[in-house]
């Protein structure tokens, strides 16, 4: 599974020093506030990004399918959102569509195309994510599929309304 998220950009690194565990539970697993970890949006660009290349050597290595991260537990969305700001259009890579480029160059070489959304938000006020496992903040004892603006969106916009839920078979 692929990832460009500000967990991938941190690289296991906070503050100079070494994450212990993986990088996707830095924030939880280090409690980082929100308001600090949200400044890696500042400095996100994957402006060397190719999805072809990507591809291309997914295709040569053998690999049959390629699934990227959309949403992770942190919260941030790979596409432009109209339900947060807390996404791609919000960062200096703005402008470019990652999923669209991944699904064009799968569909170029044959490869099958994911995606991954959790339906955990961290970045959400109804979610602390600031212990081990996410803990739910009091007064919410379970995550519904209504439980934050991202997830109720989930059921109105997809992240790849131009890919149909086919093409993973």
């Amino acid at each position: 599974m692929a990832s460009l998220t500000p967990y991938s950009q941190a690289g296991g690194v906070w503050k100079g020093e070494k994450v212990k565990g993986y990088a996707e539970w830095m924030q939880s697993k280090h409690k980082i506030k929100k308001d600090e970890y949200v400044q890696l949006l500042k400095t996100f660009n994957p402006s060397k990004f190719d999805a072809d290349l990507l591809v291309r050597t997914a295709k040569q290595a053998g690999m049959k399918y390629l699934v990227i991260t959309a949403k992770h537990h942190e919260g941030f969305c790979l596409w432009d959102s109209k339900y947060t700001e807390y996404d791609v259009a919000s960062t200096p890579f703005k402008g470019r569509d990652i999923l669209e480029e991944l699904n064009k160059a799968c569909e170029k070489h044959g490869i099958k195309y994911g995606i991954y959304y959790s339906i955990l938000d961290w970045h959400h006020p109804s979610q602390s994510g600031l212990g081990h496992q996410t803990e739910m903040v009091k007064g919410r004892s379970t995550l519904t599929p209504n439980a934050t603006p991202a997830a109720s969106a989930a059921k109105k916009q997809t992240p790849i309304s131009w890919a149909p839920a086919s093409r993973c078979n």
